[in-house]
């Protein structure tokens, strides 16, 4: 582990947190987790699998976005964490929301063509 990569983990962590409008407590009360890891990360000491992916499911966010930040597996140039993020999001609803999820994007794209148009 470098300083490169524990500075690395904790602007994702400081971004997470402002996205998600929590603190650290908050979070690692809502992963499951020691606050002591997220302190620890802080400090230096990167968080391991099984803490990443407990910090995924709590940020709603894909578990390969955190192992990347965490320094666990390298930086992957074709990942697009906002993807990952939309299909988790996309697999927890019911069948009828998926359905009305699609048309919402629908009307956002077609509401960008209409746009650029102009």
């Amino acid at each position: 582990m470098t300083q490169e990569s524990a500075t690395k983990f904790i602007q994702w962590l400081d971004y997470q947190l402002a996205e998600n409008h929590l603190n650290s407590y908050k979070l690692s009360e809502k992963a499951g987790i020691a606050h002591t890891v997220i302190s620890k990360a802080r400090n230096g000491k990167l968080p391991k699998w099984e803490a990443c992916n407990a910090l995924a499911t709590a940020l709603n966010v894909s578990p390969v976005e955190v192992f990347i930040a965490a320094g666990l597996l390298p930086d992957q140039p074709e990942f697009d964490a906002d993807f990952e993020r939309v299909a988790i999001i996309y697999r927890t609803l019911s069948l009828e929301k998926r359905r009305l999820f699609i048309k919402l994007v629908q009307v956002l794209i077609d509401s960008s063509s209409s746009a650029l148009e102009e």
